[in-house]
């Protein structure tokens, strides 16, 4: 029989894989002296790399500006880059309008994909559409400006795949 390696009570070693704890409270110890091994290596790391710097990058030209620039892109990925949310509007433009078929089809949790159909309605790229009223359940579909003119980005997306992925 083994013992526990963070208290020394003896494991019982009974199917499934073997273990190294007792308990939940052993495991918990055992993670946290695990992580802080590996935060120290890092730490170390870190200080060598400070002890011996490497060159700097060449600073930027004059022209370029200190702060991120405004930029539609960036503002566009603060709505559609998360995990999941263009997977989300691809099924809604494919025809696939309840929850539970969006959350099978796109592989999303339906914890997040929740939270991202939420954020997508709130902006304006989807809207929720009452399907039945005792329990309350919605239909997602596009909206007729934002969520229509997102088609030609999916497609594009699909073909530069299709090429390079």
């Amino acid at each position: 029989m083994a013992d526990c390696e963070i208290c020394g009570a003896e494991l019982d070693q009974r199917g499934g894989r073997p273990r190294r704890t007792c308990s939940a409270a052993c495991r918990q110890t055992a993670y946290r002296r695990r992580r802080g091994a590996e935060l120290q290596a890092l730490r170390a790391g870190a200080e060598a790399v400070r002890r011996d710097p490497a060159p700097s990058p060449p600073s930027p030209p004059s022209w370029l500006p200190n702060s991120p620039r405004a930029c539609p892109i960036t503002s566009s990925l603060r709505i559609l880059g998360e995990r999941g949310t263009l997977l989300a509007i691809r099924e809604i433009s494919y025809g696939v309008h309840r929850f539970q078929q969006i959350a099978r089809f796109t592989g999303v949790s339906p914890d997040v994909l929740a939270d991202r159909l939420r954020k997508l309605e709130t902006v304006g790229v989807i809207e929720r559409r009452q399907y039945s009223e005792r329990p309350p359940r919605f239909e997602y579909h596009l909206t007729r400006d934002a969520g229509e003119e997102l088609r030609p980005v999916l497609r594009a997306l699909a073909e530069w795949g299709t090429k390079w992925a």
